[in-house]
């Protein structure tokens, strides 16, 4: 939460009998969830979260904003994913580039991301990732040092260039994608 004032990683009773760990900045939350390496589930309340988030996870983490799409939540900086992460980011706007590393598996959701997104996105064997009603302001590329695999797009919209410059993209998927160059 953006807007808390209290000590980072402080537990909350909740009135169902279940507790919360609240967090003020994203990537707090990430560093214990890495800690943990077990699947965490971080809610991110609405607001605007100024830092640069990098998931070096090896196992499932979700990220996902609270409620009302991308319009209420945004990272106002980079997002780098680690080989090998598994991750579900979902209505959390990204202000600057998104870049994985070899073999992530990463699940967008109901997104924007303003830069740009490169890397070694599609996960390893029969690990895929998927992008699903995402606006890519400043394009997907793939340059020389990514090949990505298994990569599915669906309800898109791609702005800026998208490039394959010197990459390989095999399986890559798209269903009711749109593209434009403002």
């Amino acid at each position: 939460d953006a807007n808390w004032t209290g000590p980072a990683g402080s537990v909350l009773s909740l009135g169902t009998g279940s507790t919360t760990i609240i967090y003020a900045t994203i990537q707090a939350a990430i560093t214990a969830a890495d800690a943990d390496n077990a699947a965490r589930s971080i809610l991110v309340n609405a607001g605007t979260y100024t830092e640069n988030v990098t998931i070096s996870a090896s196992h499932q983490l979700w990220v996902q904003a609270e409620s009302g799409g991308d319009n209420r939540t945004f990272l106002d900086g980079n997002l780098t994913l680690s080989a090998s992460a598994i991750v579900h980011w979902k209505g959390v706007r990204v202000g600057g580039t998104v870049t994985a590393g070899t073999n992530v598996e990463f699940h967008a959701e109901d997104t924007r991301i303003a830069g740009s997104v490169s890397g070694g996105f599609g996960g390893t064997g029969t690990a895929f990732s998927t992008f699903r009603d995402v606006v890519f302001l400043s394009g997907y590329d793939i340059g020389a040092s990514q090949n990505p695999s298994g990569v599915y797009f669906s309800d898109c919209l791609f702005g800026g260039i998208s490039t394959w410059s010197s990459g390989t993209c095999t399986g890559h998927y798209f269903n009711n994608c749109d593209f434009f160059v403002a």
